[in-house]
């Protein structure tokens, strides 16, 4: 059952990298445009699940 959360990580990083290639492919967006995206998807990514992760070990810490 552990490797269908490995499965899902695989497709999900496909699919982003076909779209980034489709959008600079089909002249809708820059090279930049698609990188800074990414960058700034990823870094809001972990920022939010740093979140999660304090909140919740404030929530159900047995202090």
């Amino acid at each position: 059952m552990a490797n269908v959360g490995v499965r899902y990580s695989y497709f999900i990083v496909f699919w982003a990298v076909f779209v980034s290639y489709s959008r600079i492919y089909l002249g809708v967006h820059f090279p930049g445009d698609v990188i800074g995206g990414a960058i700034l998807g990823a870094a809001i990514g972990l920022f939010v699940f740093k979140i999660y992760q304090l909140s919740f070990k404030k929530l159900f810490s047995r202090e």
